[in-house]
């Protein structure tokens, strides 16, 4: 079976555009596949549902902050923070081998970010502490981190061939097929008309040139989802079914899945919630710059209906909610909480990556048997795929489950890595207090 089964996923899925769905009409839709579930990848994903559950209530105060206390001592075992886990097999690679080679892609990259940069609006100062979330510079990697920085630059010629170019913008998307390169033009354009668009591209720019690397995209028919960016094959993928919407409303979903592309690059712990909450506040700015809104039944809509309610509190409630696997230090959680809860995660995936190993045991024994009794070629493959297979795929599932967690465990057993949180999730704090003032003021 080949390795690379497992991924981490940051995705956007179905919000609303005409696709229905029964739904309990108290229940929160869970489209999210779970975090830590066998045999399944781990995605923070965007549902769809026609409902709002009722917005926490409270007034926005301390409550809300992220906490800033750092515990005294380490939270974590030496063995967890210097270690990360082993996985069963070699982790899979982040792009498929190819020749050594002068990198024609990446010099297209740096000097097309480079005239960007110097005809980006607002590109010389004057921002405030909201606007530069949106420049970041990349963080150091933490213990277990994975890193990009050394994986070998695709040939040239394809990468130049399949670059998506719009005028006034670096090319850094991928499209191997020509009609979907035309309707993500289209969607790039329409993005780049507004100012929120425009500093996600230029950001995205940046991180695709010193990486040297275009983004693959991969257009296809998704399952419950519109969109995701798969931290582990690279790629951005969208459901084909946005090429019959309007590009007005594709446009936010291409946006917020580029945010995800450019948060990997700061180091943050994969399940953060202040991610998530970043990307749905960006995604709602840009609907507002094109001058439409979201589709009423569509999260989005949800998510600024339970923010004009609730206020930023009720609004992250409402989203940790919806996104019930990811942890995050708003809303009086600490940082100590969300180590604590990693830990519970690692004993559990602990315990049963042991049952799988004794279950593949058994059958692998099975299979030995079969092999050595004569039994029929046909008999003993068929065995292997249906009851062989499926564990090892599931086992493969565990240790990825465990490298991620080890790899925020790591992230978070450190100052730096839990200073470099802290920051990033008060940024976001502030940027949803302003978002909220701008749309009470608004009346939307």
């Amino acid at each position: 079976m080949a390795a690379g089964a497992w991924v981490l996923i940051l995705s956007l899925p179905l919000a609303g555009y005409g696709q229905t769905r029964s739904l309990a009409p108290t229940a929160i839709p869970r489209f999210i596949a779970p975090a830590f579930a066998v045999g399944a990848a781990s995605v923070v994903s965007l549902p769809r549902f026609s409902g709002i559950p009722s917005a926490a209530g409270g007034s926005l105060a301390a409550s809300f902050v992220p906490s800033l206390a750092v515990p005294a001592v380490s939270l974590l075992p030496a063995s967890v923070v210097l270690q990360p886990a082993a996985l069963p097999v070699e982790v899979p690679a982040l792009v498929r081998d190819a020749p050594a080679q002068a990198p024609t892609a990446k010099e297209t990259l740096e000097a097309a970010a480079e005239t960007l940069q110097a005809a980006g609006e607002d590109a010389d100062g004057g921002k405030t502490l909201s606007d530069r979330v949106f420049d970041a510079a990349p963080m150091p990697a933490a213990s277990g981190e994975v890193v990009f920085a050394d994986v070998p630059a695709p040939p040239a010629a394809a990468a130049e061939d399949h670059l998506v170019r719009v005028k006034g913008l670096a090319p850094f998307l991928s499209v191997a097929d020509a009609a979907d390169r035309a309707w993500m033009t289209g969607v790039l354009e329409k993005a780049m008309s507004t100012r929120t668009g425009r500093r996600v591209l230029r950001r995205t720019a940046g991180v695709a040139s010193r990486r040297g690397q275009p983004i693959p995209v991969q257009v296809e028919a998704l399952k419950g989802e519109y969109g995701s960016f798969v931290y582990d094959w690279d790629v951005l993928q969208l459901a084909a079914s946005l090429k019959g919407v309007d590009s007005d409303q594709a446009a936010p979903i291409l946006v917020h899945e580029l945010l995800h592309f450019c948060q990997r690059d700061i180091g943050l712990p994969v399940d953060a919630l202040e991610m998530e909450l970043e990307a749905h506040i960006v995604t709602l700015q840009v609907f507002r710059e094109l001058g439409i809104k979201p589709g009423r039944s569509t999260f989005s809509a949800g998510f600024q209906r339970a923010l004009l309610k609730g206020g930023p509190p009720g609004a992250v409630e409402w989203l940790a909610e919806s996104y019930d696997k990811n942890i995050g230090i708003l809303n009086g959680r600490s940082m100590k909480d969300y180590v604590a809860e990693l830990q519970s995660r690692r004993e559990k995936i602990l315990k049963g990556k042991a049952r799988l190993e004794r279950l593949l045991a058994k059958r692998s024994a099975v299979y030995d048997d079969m092999k050595a009794s004569g039994l029929s070629e046909a008999a003993v493959r068929n065995y292997d795929l249906d009851q062989v297979e499926p564990v090892m795929r599931r086992l493969r599932d565990q240790g990825a489950e465990l490298f991620w967690v080890d790899r925020d465990l790591g992230i978070l057993g450190t100052p730096e890595g839990r200073e470099r949180y802290r920051a990033f999730s008060q940024r976001v704090t502030k940027r949803i207090l302003r978002f909220h003032e701008t749309l009470t003021r608004g009346g939307d």
